[in-house]
């Protein structure tokens, strides 16, 4: 019918102190000074009445303080006195309820219209509702809400329930769990029961010989019926002198139906475009929107599919700045430039009114506010004007398309050493074929480096890479392509086969793209990435006062610092996609199962008492006993 324990069994050990005062009694007593009496006969009467009196009275105080120092060890142990009685959930003992909540992505998937994350939200208000102003609440959350961070005395407002939404970046629930055991020494009641909530999608694997877990399935249905759209890339194209958005994507069934005229939209500067599909079941359907573009400015949007059960990979998300008609400034000495160039730079600049020669002796920095993209093409030498020309548009991100010379001088040649570490010599190199790609560059990657083995390269300006660090193409030790904060340096113009490939014009129209848009830092970024911002930037009107701001929800973030505004496209990284539904079994069989009866399994455990106040009494009563036997001794 009872038991008792302690929640601090460990400092027991310390009740071994109440033996103080018995050795002390039997092992320091004072011995009396002997006295010489001429005579005893007026004292032998009473010595043995005497003797008996206090003797009886130093056993009760050694009784007394024996067992305070006792109850104090017990008082710090917290003896827990339980019953096995029936237990009525509207009248319990004070009892600390811990709840793992599983608020993580697959929690937003909806079943028969309510989402899942709704459903515990129910299951958590129901516990609130039972809480009486002598139980406590923790609620912990895979992104440590407010209610993961202490006990709570009584109910909660139903509001703070509310305001737990999925995470992007949850933690492990066999971790949650562990907390829960752990802080099991610090709960301020004498009765603890520990709650699982969650859909099972993630196995479970902590196990507690002496803690009963009970868990309740959110959503028991298997089913895991999902679509999702993933953008591949997004990109500019030409077509016929016409430039068009292409957008690249991919519809994922992941559910176990075919689906038959499902609806992908592509929504576009607030314009939209739609088709129809079927996708069978547990397959991708890959498609293309290609539609022109009509001006200059940010191109932003995203790819929709209808989907009513899981929201979060609904849509994927796209924004880049494209110039339609930049403006380019061709810095040279010469008439013009090789005829492969001036066509790649007709096509990319629309209009021949946007294409500007400038020479070397008019060139002023002025120049940065009405070009886009400035082309140094076959310099002899780099006069103060151009060199300053160069180090603002380094420092302003900018960067530039540089075409070296054979004839150029040593202050070429020592531009070239102190930003791209490459040393160069007078003469041409020959028959040179490429040896070395970087293919994480950005453009580079639109090329495949087993293209490049088999061209010829002519005419290059001789040199020699100390380190390939600013390189991206090379033959030997002989540079092709080097870059170097946001500039490109080219070691060849024409008369080899890369110019007259099918490559040439790709390379050129990305490396145009980037330096058109190099001041604006386009970037891709998913949930849970964070960008740095300066005091009184605005995100999607709203001031930011912290410079770290963490993209938490899916979307496209309007950024204003300053005078520029920038659109980022925010979507799930692949670790945060989910394919598919895992089911109970994952639990461990000895958690104990509360789906579907959840109130009358609530304070099942909760018939233990804390004997701390009873304690306290003993104590103190021992403690007056204590005075009132000295007081009488005297």
């Amino acid at each position: 019918m009872f038991s008792l324990s302690f929640l601090n069994s460990s400092l027991l050990i310390a009740s071994l102190s109440a033996l103080i005062p018995i050795l002390i009694y039997f092992f320091a007593k004072r011995r009396p000074d002997r006295v010489i009496f001429s005579s005893l006969k007026f004292i032998i009467s009473s010595k043995e009445e005497r003797k008996s009196k206090i003797n009886l009275k130093n056993i009760l105080l050694l009784i007394i303080r024996t067992l305070i120092i006792l109850f104090l060890t017990l008082l710090f142990a917290r003896p827990i006195l339980k019953t096995f009685l029936g237990i009525d959930s509207n009248y319990h003992a004070p009892t600390t309820i811990s709840v793992i909540a599983d608020n993580s992505l697959s929690m937003d998937y909806y079943s028969q219209s309510t989402q899942r994350l709704e459903l515990l939200k129910e299951k958590l208000k129901v516990i609130n509702s039972k809480l009486t102003n002598d139980d406590y609440l923790r609620i912990y959350t895979k992104d440590s809400f407010i209610t993961s961070q202490k006990f709570m005395q009584g109910s909660i407002p139903d509001s703070l329930i509310a305001k737990i939404n999925v995470t992007y970046n949850p933690l492990p629930l066999d971790s949650l769990i562990s907390q829960a055991i752990n802080n099991k020494e610090r709960i301020p009641t004498a009765n603890h029961e520990i709650y699982l909530f969650t859909d099972g999608n993630e196995p479970i694997t902590l196990l507690d010989s002496l803690t009963n877990i009970k868990y309740s399935i959110i959503d028991q249905q298997k089913e895991w019926n999902n679509l999702a759209a993933n953008i591949n890339s997004s990109q500019v194209v030409s077509n016929n002198n016409i430039k068009q958005l292409s957008i690249d994507y991919t519809i994922h069934n992941y559910g176990t139906k075919d689906l038959q005229d499902r609806l992908v939209r592509l929504n576009y500067n607030d314009r939209s475009f739609d088709r129809f599909i079927s996708i069978e079941a547990n397959k991708s359907w890959q498609g293309n929107f290609t539609i022109p573009i009509e001006k200059t400015g940010w191109q932003k949007g995203f790819i929709e599919i209808q989907d009513e059960y899981y929201l979060q990979d609904n849509r994927g998300y796209f924004s880049f700045y494209f110039n339609l008609n930049p403006n380019i400034t061709i810095i040279t000495e010469e008439t013009n430039v090789s005829l492969p160039l001036q066509t790649m730079i007709s096509i990319f600049a629309g209009n021949p009114e946007n294409i500007k020669y400038v020479a070397q002796n008019r060139v002023n920095n002025q120049l940065i506010s009405s070009t886009d993209i400035f082309i140094f093409y076959k310099l002899n030498s780099l006069a103060s004007n151009i060199q300053s020309l160069l180090d603002q548009l380094d420092k302003d991100k900018r960067g530039s398309l540089v075409i070296l010379s054979p004839d150029s001088d040593s202050s070429v040649s020592n531009y070239v050493k102190s930003n791209f570490d490459i040393e160069v010599s007078k003469g041409l190199s020959r028959n040179q074929y490429p040896d070395w790609t970087n293919t994480y560059n950005e453009i580079m990657q639109e090329i495949s480096s087993n293209q490049f083995q088999e061209m010829r390269f002519n005419d290059l300006v001789k040199a020699q890479i100390n380190s390939k660090n600013k390189s991206i193409l090379t033959a030997n030790k002989q540079p092709l392509i080097a870059t170097n904060n946001n500039t490109y340096l080219l070691f060849f113009d024409d008369n080899n086969d890369f110019v007259t490939s099918a490559s040439y014009p790709v390379f050129m129209n990305k490396l145009f793209e980037k330096l058109s848009n190099s001041n604006l830092e386009i970037k891709s970024y998913y949930q849970g990435n964070s960008i740095d911002l300066p005091k009184g930037a605005l995100v999607n009107n709203k001031e930011v006062f912290s410079s770290k701001f963490i993209f938490k929800d899916l979307g496209i973030y309007k950024v204003v610092t300053g005078s520029k505004i920038a659109f980022y496209a925010v979507n799930q990284s692949e670790n945060q996609l989910i394919e598919s539904i895992n089911s109970s079994s994952t639990i461990p069989d000895r958690y104990i199962n509360i789906t579907g009866d959840l109130e009358s399994n609530l304070f099942s455990e909760s018939g233990s008492f804390e004997l701390l106040k009873y304690l306290l009494y003993a104590i103190l009563f021992l403690f007056l006993a204590e005075l009132l036997l000295v007081k009488l001794g005297k």
